[in-house]
């Protein structure tokens, strides 16, 4: 987690760098691609999609949706993983290419563990449960090229999104990279880590912005 904090001073640093660089949007839709891991969970791979919507000056409004598989043993199954987010939050400029960022979610993570069809012949056994609560963040979100940006966030959630761990709360910290082909089409990579059951994301994303970028 204090590599979260490190990058995202550097970024501050390098904020005057990036000042005639193109301005972060928050009009786009994502698609992405992820794999992830936990304690006493492996091979987890997914899907999850979502986009933001910028109204007023310094305002978006933003939905996300997850979608995880991971490996089971012979007698419990796989276990399958679904989370969402809506989200209201502000952004402030601290350079004309260089955002601050807060915002506070709605967060539900759901988990199922099983079928398992192994222990007697005809009888399946399965478990579920789901958590709901909130999630708080900040970071920043840096052009530091007019075809690259940079982020960094750090949450706080009671939903157990990362971990689907829903006894305690967590904190994640994430670390990302979009590189845009054009106005219209960029591709990312993000990393997440969180401090509950080593819990850790990789996520590849395409992103389309309805409204193209602006500089």
């Amino acid at each position: 987690m204090k590599k979260i904090f490190v990058i995202a001073t550097a970024l501050a640093i390098a904020a005057p760098v990036a000042a005639n660089a193109a301005v972060p949007t928050y009009n786009y839709l994502d698609l992405g691609y992820s794999k992830s891991s936990a304690a006493g969970l492996s091979g987890g791979a997914g899907y999850g999609f979502g986009g933001s919507y910028d109204f007023y000056s310094n305002w978006f409004a933003a939905a996300d949706y997850g979608h995880n598989s991971f490996n089971g043993g012979f007698q419990t199954g796989g276990f399958f993983t679904q989370d969402y987010t809506l989200t209201i939050g502000g952004h402030l400029p601290i350079t004309e290419s260089v955002d601050f960022v807060g915002r506070v979610s709605y967060a539900d993570d759901h988990w199922k563990q099983g079928p398992s069809t192994n222990l007697f012949p005809g009888f399946t056994v399965s478990t579920s449960d789901t958590q709901s609560g909130y999630d708080l963040g900040f970071g920043i979100r840096a052009m530091v090229l007019d075809q690259l940006e940079l982020n960094v966030f750090v949450d706080h959630d009671d939903a157990g999104l990362l971990s689907h761990d829903h006894t305690t709360a967590e904190t994640l910290g994430s670390v990302g990279a979009i590189y845009n082909f054009n106005d219209q089409f960029g591709l990312g990579l993000s990393y997440v880590r969180s401090n509950q059951q080593s819990a850790s994301n990789w996520m590849l994303t395409g992103r389309w912005y309805f409204q193209g970028l602006s500089d």
